[in-house]
C-alpha cells in the first residue's frame, strides 16, 4: 500500500509541474513590433543578355543614386569585400530602371544593389547569376 501512495504522489507532482509550465507559457513576452520598412530598391530580375548582365529594378527613393555591384562568385558569394561598381544611375520618378553590366566576368557572378542618398547608404541581398 505504501508503494502505491508513493507512485500517486509522484504522478500528482508531475501533473502539477506540467500544469505550471502550461500556465506560465514559454518564451519572453515583448511588446509588439511594427513591420519593417520596405526595401528602398527591389531587384525584380537579373540575368545575362546579349549586351551583358541586365538588372531590372524598382526604386522607392526618387533622386537617389542606385549602384549595381558585382564580382565573380568565388568561395564566399555573400562577402562584400571584393564587390566592384559595375553600373549606376539615378532613380527616376516612376521608380523603374535597368542597370547594365556590359563586361561581366566569366562564369557565375554575384550582384548586389546599393542605394546612396544624402550620406545614407543601403545594400541589398546578393543574387547569383549563371551564364
Amino acid at each position: 500500500m505504501r508503494g502505491l501512495c508513493a507512485g500517486r504522489s509522484t504522478a500528482l507532482a508531475g501533473v502539477v509541474l506540467v500544469c505550471l509550465v502550461l500556465i506560465c507559457g514559454c518564451g519572453r513576452k515583448l511588446p509588439p513590433q511594427p513591420p519593417g520598412l520596405a526595401s528602398p530598391v527591389v531587384m525584380r530580375s537579373i540575368g545575362f543578355t546579349s549586351e551583358g548582365v541586365a538588372a531590372r529594378l524598382t526604386c522607392n527613393v526618387p533622386g537617389a543614386t542606385v549602384v549595381l555591384l558585382g564580382k565573380p562568385k568565388g568561395i564566399c558569394p555573400h562577402c562584400t569585400d571584393d564587390l566592384t561598381r559595375r553600373a549606376s544611375g539615378v532613380c527616376p520618378a516612376g521608380g523603374r530602371m535597368v542597370l547594365l553590366d556590359p563586361a561581366p566576368g566569366g562564369g557565375d557572378m554575384v550582384y548586389r544593389v546599393a542605394l546612396e542618398k544624402d550620406g545614407t547608404s543601403w545594400l541589398g541581398e546578393a543574387r547569383i547569376v549563371k551564364p
